[in-house]
């Protein structure tokens, strides 16, 4: 019970970093309850307000994300209460109200509209930062560029890449033609919506081992307790796992130790090549042309 506190806490807190309209729809409720006399959608008020405090409350909040299992992070819960159209719904009334009030004054009515749509717009999450989007950019180009010499130097093979995720995530926007063991969901757990079809232990366990060379270009020889994955991480253990999966070409940070270059090479029978920033393993599989 302890976790789903933290969890609906940390949640909550995460959410609305993420855009303000959770508070818009606390203020749209406040002027529908007391604002005015009437209450033609009462039974949706009562819902929303029900629900959105359960939601807001860690210990109604945790026994929601109970419900909805694990699975699920605490914004699914947010599912139950109907935010956009409580928020549209007290926008319309209060924009007719106030028109009806102010009949002839259209410059009272045009300022509020404005002031109304600015209010939405800073609520809302109005996407990347400028300067996170720059970064994407970047990102996407260098990977472009790295997937481009692979597919360049590999042209007319078979190419079935493990790489940082960095790569991975453009490799096939640059190349469809390359297969990868694992997708964005693996890392990003909304592109899994509604699925229980999951990554079996193996894949887990070469992208927790990826992403611990990328952050650090160094790893345990156990990356993380047996029996909380069902395996030792080791180099050895994951690179066995990729070449299981098909994988024949490698990538890994340009960062990494100059001992764990020389495991690698050791482990794959393949000597490392320089990639702008990075290190590749090219492997010919039995069989291969």
């Amino acid at each position: 019970m302890a976790e789903y506190l933290y969890n609906a806490w940390s949640g909550w807190t995460g959410y609305t970093d993420k855009g303000k309209l959770p508070v818009l729809l606390m203020a749209v409720l406040l002027f529908l309850w007391f604002g005015r006399k009437q209450k033609e959608q009462k039974t949706l008020l009562v819902y929303t307000s029900v629900m959105a405090a359960c939601c807001i409350f860690p210990v109604t909040a945790a026994v929601l994300m109970g419900y909805q299992t694990k699975f699920y992070n605490y914004e699914w819960i947010w599912s139950l209460v109907p935010v956009t159209a409580v928020i549209a719904y007290g926008l319309t009334v209060f924009w007719t109200e106030y028109r009806a009030g102010n009949a002839g004054a259209w410059r009272k009515v045009l300022t509020v509209t404005l002031a109304l749509t600015v209010l939405l717009l800073l609520c809302g999450s109005l996407g990347g930062r400028a300067w996170d989007r720059e970064a994407r950019k970047e990102e996407r180009l260098r990977a472009y560029s790295v997937v481009e010499q692979l597919s360049a130097a590999h042209s007319g093979e078979r190419i079935c890449l493990w790489a940082p995720r960095e790569i991975m995530e453009y490799a096939r926007e640059k190349d469809a033609g390359i297969l990868l063991p694992y997708g964005r969901n693996i890392w990003d757990g909304f592109l899994d919506a509604y699925s229980y079809d999951l990554y079996n232990e193996d894949i887990v366990m070469m992208e927790r081992w990826m992403e611990e060379l990328s952050m650090t270009g160094e790893t345990d020889a156990e990356a993380s307790p047996p029996e909380e994955t069902g395996h030792v991480i080791t180099l050895e253990a994951c690179v066995q796992a990729a070449l299981e999966q098909g994988v024949n070409c490698i990538m890994i940070t340009g960062e990494s130790s100059d001992e764990l270059v020389e495991r690698m090479e050791k482990v794959l029978g393949v000597s490392a090549e320089a990639l702008e920033g990075y290190y590749l393993f090219a492997v010919r599989q039995e069989g291969a042309p």
